[in-house]
């Protein structure tokens, strides 16, 4: 009876073993079926994707891209407007834009904290330049400066801001479209080539002094860090780098610390009047208005880079950094005779220095000026600075400050004066003596 029911078990076993590997076989094709149909969609799709991909180049512009310069910030918390003082927007120019902020009922935000950032999203890199709000301008506006783009194409604009103690942040989506010229000087995609530039130099070397000041703009498009060691000029002495700095109302320049300029990879220096600059010690020939001057620049790691600056007059050291030399309109007249005018009761007064004040040997000094019945807002008037019967600078642009630099021990005259969109001077001015010890 035990054998019996023993061999029965061992029977139904086999026969279930046959059933099953039976629906095994069966099974096996259509479950192969489906993992090959799985693979070959898988296939598809993906030859579907690079397709898609080669058939959108990575410049291309999203055709839905939001470019409205003015709207709610991310959380609705502010109201948020640019403006950019360049039009069209170009590749290879620093220029500044104004950010509007307000509540969402309108009303102007002051003393928001604001940080800058953006870059092209579509090349996983930010700006070429560190962008960054350097001033209120009031009614709610900021001024962003250090603006530059590289390449034509899509970038973004990113603002996150601090005010009446919230935060929120937006971004805004710009398309650059222009190109500038291959060939033209100081207008190459100098990052995208890999390349470290010195440009734009001008030199205020005409004055009748042992020293002088040179300005311009470097451009590190490496990914290396670089410093700027050494320079020199042709009818130079000596080459120094100089800081200039207010302290307690009188703009001082002091040699720039460690002796050398740094240039992070991918940023730009500007040097301009009233900053950093090359300080010319020791002329060892007169310049002209016009003349080029060769210069060389001597770098950490690139090592001698050649250039030549433009000699110009005191009162035409205005530098586009990111395109020309800004002096087309006065660079012909800016140092020559204007026609006089009667006051018809506008008046120009020195508020700094004082009459008979004394200055320290190195010093710079600030000057400036308050103006009645004669608007310096308006287009095209300025007011001109004499030092020794000298013209050193036409002031624009609304400004009612400016610096006298370099002045040598004795006693100076200063005359400020009056002058119109056409250049022709006011009869009367303002003027005192100060005395450089």
């Amino acid at each position: 009876m035990k054998r019996f029911r023993t061999t029965y078990i061992l029977s139904i076993l086999f026969v279930l073993s046959l059933v099953l590997s039976a629906c095994g076989s069966a099974g096996s094709e259509p479950a192969a079926q489906v993992q090959d149909q799985a693979e070959e969609s898988n296939m598809e799709q993906q030859a579907g994707s690079m397709e898609d991909m080669a058939g959108m180049g990575s410049n291309d512009i999203p055709p839905d891209l939001d470019l409205n310069t003015e709207r709610l910030t991310d959380q609705g918390l502010f109201q948020a407007r640019i403006t950019s003082n360049l039009d069209p927007l170009d590749i290879n120019q620093i220029h500044s834009w104004t950010l509007r902020l307000e509540t969402p009922e309108g009303e102007a935000i002051e003393g928001a904290g604001i940080v800058v950032d953006g870059g092209m999203p579509q090349h996983n890199h930010g700006f070429p330049t560190s962008p960054a709000v350097t001033g209120e301008l009031g009614n709610g506006d900021y001024l962003v400066e250090g603006v530059r783009f590289n390449m034509t194409g899509w970038w973004e604009m990113k603002f996150e801001i601090t005010a009446n103690g919230q935060s929120d942040q937006i971004t805004f989506n710009l398309v650059v479209e222009t190109g500038r010229d291959e060939g033209a000087m100081g207008e190459l995609d100098h990052a995208a080539r890999d390349e470290l530039v010195v440009e734009h130099i001008v030199g205020n070397l005409t004055l009748p002094t042992e020293t002088g000041a040179l300005y311009g703009t470097i451009i590190n498009g490496t990914a290396q860090d670089e410093a700027l060691v050494a320079a020199t000029v042709e009818g130079c002495d000596t080459i120094e780098f100089h800081q200039s700095t207010m302290t307690d109302g009188v703009m001082k320049m002091a040699p720039v610390e460690g002796g050398q300029i740094p240039i992070p990879a991918g940023e730009t220096v500007n040097m301009e009047s009233g900053g950093l600059h090359l300080m010319c010690i020791g002329k060892t020939k007169t310049f002209a208005a016009g003349e080029q001057v060769p210069v060389t620049f001597t770098f950490a790691h690139a090592g001698q880079v050649e250039g030549s600056a433009e000699v110009r007059e005191p009162g035409d050291m205005a530098i586009d950094h990111g395109g020309h030399a800004d002096h087309s309109d006065h660079s012909d007249q800016s140092m020559h005779a204007h026609d006089k005018i009667p006051n018809d009761g506008a008046t120009i007064r020195i508020v700094s220095p004082a009459a008979g004040a004394e200055i320290e040997a190195g010093d710079m000094v600030p000057v400036k000026v308050e103006t009645e019945g004669f608007d310096l807002a308006a287009e095209g008037n300025h007011w001109h600075l004499y030092v020794d019967d000298d013209l050193v600078e036409m002031v624009e642009g609304t400004r009612s400050e400016t610096v006298i630099h370099y002045l040598e021990a004795g006693q100076h005259t200063i005359l400020t004066t009056m002058a119109d969109a056409d250049h022709n001077e006011y009869e009367e001015g303002a003027i005192l003596t100060i005395t450089v010890k």
